[in-house]
């Protein structure tokens, strides 16, 4: 059995969501493969293509979504982590304060709308939360924060 590959119109769809919500560009995904397994989109590296039809390959690469009912998708970490970076829209910056608090469980006040957005501190992706009911709630899975300790006051930002 090898990968599910996505057909064009069904590329275009997931990556349109992206789009559409972060305002991460298509062409952010050039050289990268979309294949589905059950209600998870992933994304390879496109040489991982030619590699499948060898290997059979059952899964890899980078969780970018996750399809529910209706249609509508939900953005993944680790998707988001690695192509956060080119989000111009539905964007939170934080303080590392802040970022502690979504990572120890507890809301944050939020003005209008609703729905995921990208939460970045010193101009970093960190991950994710979700607005709802004018609070900010942490989507960062349990697999970061249970081995995370922060104090409130690091510093995210590179030397450049």
């Amino acid at each position: 059995m090898s990968l599910d590959w996505l057909k064009s119109s069904e590329r275009e769809t997931a990556l349109f969501a992206l789009a559409d919500r972060f305002g991460i560009p298509v062409s952010a995904f050039d050289g990268y493969a979309l294949y589905k397994k059950g209600d998870h989109i992933s994304a390879v590296r496109s040489e991982a293509v030619e590699a499948d039809a060898l290997l059979h390959a059952q899964e890899g690469g980078i969780p970018l979504l996750k399809t529910g009912k209706g249609g509508v998708s939900k953005p993944a970490t680790a998707g988001i982590l690695v192509f956060g970076v080119h989000a111009t829209k539905a964007v939170a910056d934080l303080s590392s304060n802040d970022l502690k608090g979504l990572a120890e469980g507890r809301s944050l006040p939020a003005g209008e709308g609703k729905g995921y957005v990208i939460v970045r501190v010193d101009g970093v992706v960190a991950g994710m939360a979700l607005l709802r009911d004018g609070r900010m709630v942490g989507q960062i899975p349990k697999w970061v924060t249970e081995n995370l300790k922060m104090s409130g006051r690091e510093s995210f930002a590179t030397e450049g």
